[in-house]
């Protein structure tokens, strides 16, 4: 199951370089790879059937980066 964020009909803009510092310092520490794998990155749409995207989704995460 995917999470909201990456569902590839999000309307999400995110603040790509914001995203990127915010999750590469503490407690995260994640490369650019893993922040793009984990937020930034959509779903395949060939991966399996999609929905609208439901900005209320349990699997949406809240973040003031976007």
């Amino acid at each position: 199951m995917e999470h909201e964020h990456q569902n590839p009909f999000a309307g999400i803009q995110w603040h790509e370089e914001a995203v990127y510092q915010s999750l590469g310092g503490p407690p995260n520490n994640w490369s650019r790879d893993k922040t793009f794998h984990n937020i930034l990155g959509k779903a395949r749409p060939e991966s399996g059937p999609g929905s609208s995207w439901d900005p209320d989704s349990i699997m949406e995460y809240e973040s003031s980066l976007a």
